[in-house]
């Protein structure tokens, strides 16, 4: 049977699939392929489709698996996804928490704004998140008003 392979064996089969939907159900099997494979399938993630897991987790509130994909796996913060980054998205479903992970790497482009010129201060006045306006303007680097290079 399959879960009576080696671990090796089956990162080796993991390594095979072009799809995180194959990994993921693989993991999801038992609690021995679900610690071996998900860390695989991270990396996976984050090596192959750009962080998109990163920014699903910012949009959904799951400070967690955003805190992790950040200080354990080195996901791409600044990773873009329909349009917006993890910051937009946690800005804009007001998720303190997320903000906060996304914020303590240094790489996170704070006053980066999307196709339609929103920032993620602009995102949490918006929306009324009022924690999230307050935490983005201690910010050393935040732009109040104006515009980046990406809108004007």
């Amino acid at each position: 049977m399959l879960l009576d392979l080696s671990n090796e064996i089956l990162l080796r089969i993991a390594e095979t699939f072009g799809l995180a939907r194959d990994i993921s159900s693989i993991a999801q099997v038992t609690r021995r392929t679900s610690h071996l494979l998900l860390q695989f399938l991270y990396k996976f993630n984050i090596k192959k489709q750009g962080s998109s897991a990163l920014c699903w987790a910012a949009q959904h509130g799951d400070s967690l698996l955003t805190e992790r994909l950040v200080r354990e796996y080195h996901g791409n913060v600044n990773a873009i996804h329909n349009g917006n980054t993890p910051l937009l998205y946690a800005a804009s479903n007001g998720s303190i928490k997320v903000v906060d992970a996304l914020l303590a790497s240094q790489q996170t482009q704070i006053n980066w704004r999307n196709a339609e010129g929103q920032s993620a201060l602009w995102c949490g006045a918006w929306y009324g998140y009022i924690d999230i306006v307050k935490r983005l303007l201690q910010q050393h680097h935040i732009q109040v008003s104006g515009c980046n290079t990406r809108t004007c």
